[in-house]
């Protein structure tokens, strides 16, 4: 065997087995742009300034978040995911068409849906008090979570809320999570600790609106899916904790009707630590969850020949070390109408398709490369004058310091790369008309 160079480590497509694929365009975003691919790896369209949690609505435009970050998210250094102060509609051209702007002190993250009824659901975050019952509740310290003045709290926690718009932007229905504390089923040793953990004690990222209108979610901090009753805005189901369950998981998905494993939830279960059970787990799994019996009715791992399986001595954050599929943060999960399943290796910017049994028939290597600023934090506290006087410079926000409060900063920036795929979809060629493939 020769030697090769890391300069012809392969991208683009790598496995195409056609006569097994479902033949469509594949959709991704990297660093502000969505590419859309055939089944050969060639670009066939992009739109440029759009959202990682964007989505293809069929009729040649893409639903997506634009419009910069809000001070919600200014003080996160949280950009893989979008964070946004509008949601749009953009055409082929990539012109808006529809926009929807956010109030201030309120931003868009991790997802946005369009419904049938042409309304558009919002996931939106904003500070909040804690909810009732927090005695145990620790103030969040760090830079994290700096709060505008506008709002001042005694308990300041990050409220995940779901929001319906019309076309006009008007709102039709809201669901907070804070007002729903109560809903969870947690023991109160669970109790306690999501308590003291404070800041952003669910860290919502997707919706998905269910045929019967209710709402799937997931909850990626308490390693729990869920479903959210819209008549009541109680929680009806849950998913994830306990044993064999979830870890940091993303994306859970009804199959469709007429697919294989209909009325089961699909779900992107990462792996690493995550959940206020203390779990972890070194791979990353997709997985097929009955919901009227809770029981997984399907599994894909992927992992060396050598791996045990019920092995942990090394830790999730050795895990790079041995992976094969370990992909601790973003992803998303499709069933195909031919019974495959597309997903995505997000940490290793790689797209796949496999079969029911597993087996890889499609298989795509990003080359795209993403630029993003990440905080270089040298050691140390930055005294509190320096920081308010940066934030200062953020235009129309006045922020709010908690009395005798010290502030994590970093003392410098660095700009690093990534190529890292939050979701991927196929799409049918016929849904794509204007897009030329080979």
């Amino acid at each position: 065997m020769r030697n090769r160079s890391v300069l012809e480590w392969p991208t683009g497509l790598t496995v195409c087995k056609p006569e097994k694929c479902f033949p469509g365009f594949t959709m991704f975003h990297v660093e502000g742009t969505v590419y859309l691919i055939d089944m050969n790896g060639e670009i066939c369209h992009l739109w440029g300034g759009a959202s990682p949690d964007s989505k293809y609505l069929g009729n040649g435009n893409l639903l997506t978040g634009i419009g910069g970050r809000s001070a919600v998210s200014l003080t996160r250094h949280h950009t893989a995911a979008g964070c946004a102060s509008k949601a749009a509609e953009l055409s082929w051209e990539g012109n808006a068409v529809w926009t929807y702007e956010i109030e201030p002190g309120t931003e868009l993250h991790h997802d946005l849906a369009r419904m049938d009824n042409g309304n558009t659901l919002l996931l939106l975050r904003n500070w909040a008090e804690a909810p009732e019952g927090w005695a145990a509740y620790k103030e969040p310290q760090n830079l994290w979570y700096v709060l505008p003045r506008e709002k001042p709290l005694k308990k300041p926690v990050l409220n995940d809320f779901i929001r319906e718009v019309n076309p006009a932007g008007e709102t039709v229905w809201e669901w907070h999570s804070v007002d729903h504390f109560e809903d969870f089923d947690w023991d109160e040793k669970t109790r306690e600790a999501v308590a003291v953990s404070g800041g952003d004690w669910l860290h919502a990222n997707s919706i998905e609106v269910l045929p019967d209108g209710n709402i799937l979610t997931s909850f990626n901090r308490a390693s729990m899916v869920a479903i959210i009753e819209r008549e009541t805005g109680n929680i009806i189901w849950t998913w994830g904790t306990g044993e064999n369950g979830t870890v940091g998981q993303h994306g859970p998905t009804l199959i469709p009707e007429g697919y294989q494993g209909a009325g089961n939830i699909l779900i992107y279960d990462n792996g690493g630590g995550n959940g206020y059970e203390g779990k972890k787990r070194g791979y990353t799994r997709l997985i097929e969850v009955n919901p009227e019996t809770d029981e997984i009715e399907w599994e894909y791992v992927n992992l060396p020949m050598n791996w045990m399986r019920n092995h942990h001595a090394m830790g999730p954050t050795m895990m790079h070390h041995v992976r094969r599929f370990f992909s601790p943060a973003w992803g998303s999960v499709q069933r195909l109408p031919n019974g495959n399943t597309l997903s995505v290796d997000s940490a290793g910017n790689r797209l796949f398709e496999i079969t029911y049994e597993g087996e890889i028939v499609w298989e795509y290597i990003s080359p795209y490369m993403g630029s993003a600023v990440l905080p270089l934090v040298e050691g140390g506290i930055e005294d509190d004058a320096q920081l308010k006087s940066g934030l200062s410079k953020m235009p129309g926000v006045d922020f709010y310091f908690p009395e005798n409060c010290q502030i994590q900063a970093p003392a410098a920036r660095m700009p690093t790369y990534n190529q890292f795929i939050y979701r991927c979809y196929r799409i049918p060629y016929e849904d794509a008309p204007r897009a030329v493939h080979s």
